[in-house]
């Protein structure tokens, strides 16, 4: 992708009854409950977008998100979620300040907050669980199950290839020895052999080895460490490192630079039932998309 954008909401929308009648769109069909989902998403876009504005967190459209900004003006017709992408600091940020900002009822799924989210990205989402209380339903749309923001995460890559290369690879280590951990294919006999090898490389104690999860929490977080340990003065380029750069190599990155100018670019439902829209930048370095 060519362009990362930053959201700036505006709250103000008129969400007349014919916005949700189904309809064929770019010559896709488009039933009610997605127009539902959209706006469910968007508002937690909204709640994302306050936190970020009044902390001076930099947050950009990414994936299907900004290639619908950029040539619908709004979501893709045949897309059914939200994306967007922190540098490391903006996102560390972001979770120090969000479960004092978030409204009552939202949380943040991580692999350390949520079950089974072996993942490096967050997700903020509007409710615990799926509900379908009248109360629930009028404020979220007539949409009761989850809706989220996705959060991608975005490191600076070192400029030496090889020192770049060594970093992917103990990452790939940690994590192979965190999921045959929690999946069981790993032999009960060498799991302890192993996390006295990473304790021993980083210098730091695994937690309860009887508990499955806190290991494999404990490794990911070590992964995570090794992924945000470049300084803005030793990269020249920028990636998601899981999984693109760890499957592809740091080729993949993106000048730094490119991170640092923006301009504006509006994204709307559907601009001629709805006055709600989102300010978005892209870096002015990038044409294509």
């Amino acid at each position: 992708m060519g362009m990362h954008c930053l959201f700036r909401q505006d709250k103000k929308m008129e969400r007349q009854a014919d916005f949700f009648r189904d309809e064929v769109r770019n010559g896709f069909y488009i039933p009610t409950a997605i127009k539902q989902a959209w706006a469910a998403q968007l508002d937690v876009l909204d709640v994302v977008d306050g936190i970020c504005r009044k902390h001076g967190i930099k947050y950009f459209a990414d994936w299907g998100t900004l290639l619908g900004a950029v040539r619908h003006g709004g979501f893709v017709p045949w897309d059914d979620d939200l994306d967007i992408a922190m540098l490391r600091p903006d996102y560390k940020r972001f979770r120090e300040v969000a479960d004092d900002e978030l409204p009552q009822g939202f949380v943040i799924h991580d692999f350390e907050r949520k079950e089974d989210h072996w993942l490096f990205l967050a997700r903020v989402v509007n409710n615990e669980k799926m509900c379908f209380t009248e109360e629930y339903l009028d404020v979220h749309n007539n949409f009761p199950w989850l809706a989220g923001v996705d959060i991608f995460l975005k490191d600076y890559l070192y400029k030496d290839e090889e020192k770049e290369k060594e970093r992917d690879n103990n990452i790939m280590r940690l994590l192979a020895v965190a999921d045959g951990i929690t999946d069981g294919t790993m032999s009960p006999m060498a799991v302890p052999i192993l996390l006295s090898e990473v304790e021993k490389q980083y210098h730091t104690v695994i937690p309860d080895r009887n508990s499955k999860r806190d290991v494999s929490v404990a490794l990911y977080k070590l992964a995570e460490g090794l992924m945000s340990k470049t300084a803005y003065d030793e990269s020249e380029k920028i990636a998601q490192i899981f999984p693109w750069v760890l499957k592809n190599g740091s080729g993949i990155g993106e000048p730094k630079e490119r991170y640092e100018s923006f301009i504006r670019l509006p994204l709307r439902i559907r601009p001629y039932l709805c006055r709600r829209h989102t300010q978005i930048h892209y870096h002015s370095g990038m044409e294509t998309i």
